[in-house]
């Protein structure tokens, strides 16, 4: 995440300061990332230089791969890795039943050859896991029936977190076949749901982690047809959920419920790529 925020980072002081250099140095660092052309993937990379495996974080993937969109059609390398990244969307991700996002990539978890293996695409800990019975073996102090629910807790917490990125990738690669697919239908309709919405209010990783409050409105915005009132109307409920349980009216930050003020209140920059015509009709509550 923090190279993909970085890139993003660099494209707005390219397009605020009018200098391209910074763009050239998003892409620069976009492609020293080793990208594996069969998954659609990439793999970490260490600030020495060392090339890691690849990522199994879902959330990271996409969010590269967003950001990496933003970098422009200027830099072919960048967007042929992005349009490969979406391409192997279907084999990638997977989306419940009920259109939730899950947290990893089962492809890479399950279905490693051999080959691949020795192809250095995992880590020594990996290796060892992947080729033994201990895969079929549940978390050390933690049951299978345990294990799933912290997954799906987490991976509600990350939903909208995961949408927002979509919603980037979408306005700058707007073409393809995903769009369209029913399962990715699902995962938009799904931050409609009221079990949702409700799943959000203990989750840790949602409103003090993740801000729903502001991505839920953009990425229903890029990715859902909406009427312009339905629109302002689901704005405002998710604009004021955030602001009652994180803002803090003595210090003027979103310092409350959360372990990281400074980043959670800089997050609010996620909220600026809103239309201003909805924003001025966001009335928020005291």
């Amino acid at each position: 995440m923090g190279q993909a925020w970085t890139i993003e980072a660099l494209v707005t002081a390219a397009e605020v300061f009018g200098d391209e250099k910074y763009r050239s140095v998003a892409a620069d660092v976009f492609t020293k990332h080793q990208f594996n052309h069969k998954y659609g993937l990439w793999n970490r990379l260490e600030i020495d230089g060392r090339v890691l495996s690849m990522d199994e974080t879902f959330n990271h993937q996409l969010w590269f791969a967003a950001c990496g969109s933003l970098i422009g059609d200027d830099h072919p390398e960048v967007m042929d890795r992005v349009g490969r990244f979406i391409e192997c969307l279907p084999q990638n991700l997977t989306i419940l039943d009920d259109g939730l996002i899950h947290h990893h990539i089962e492809r890479l978890r399950e279905n490693i050859s051999i080959d691949d293996l020795h192809a250095g695409l995992l880590s020594t800990f990996q290796k060892f896991r992947y080729r033994s019975l201990i895969k079929k073996v549940p978390l050390i102090g933690m049951d299978l029936d345990d294990r799933i629910r912290k997954q799906k807790h987490k991976s509600i917490g990350y939903h909208s977190f995961n949408m927002y990125a979509f919603a980037l990738l979408k306005k700058n690669m707007p073409s393809g076949e995903f769009w369209e697919t029913e399962n990715f239908r699902k995962a938009v309709d799904y931050m409609l749901k009221d079990e949702y919405v409700y799943a959000l209010e203990s989750n840790k990783y949602g409103y003090p982690y993740n801000p729903p409050g502001f991505e839920v409105p953009y990425s229903l915005y890029m990715l859902k047809h909406m009427d312009e009132n339905d629109l302002v109307d689901i704005t405002d409920r998710w604009v004021n959920r955030q602001f009652r349980k994180c803002y803090n009216h003595e210090t003027g930050m979103l310092d409350r419920n959360t372990e990281d003020p400074v980043t959670h209140t800089s997050r609010i920059y996620e909220l600026t790529r809103m239309p201003s015509a909805i924003l001025h009709r966001v009335q928020l509550k005291d």
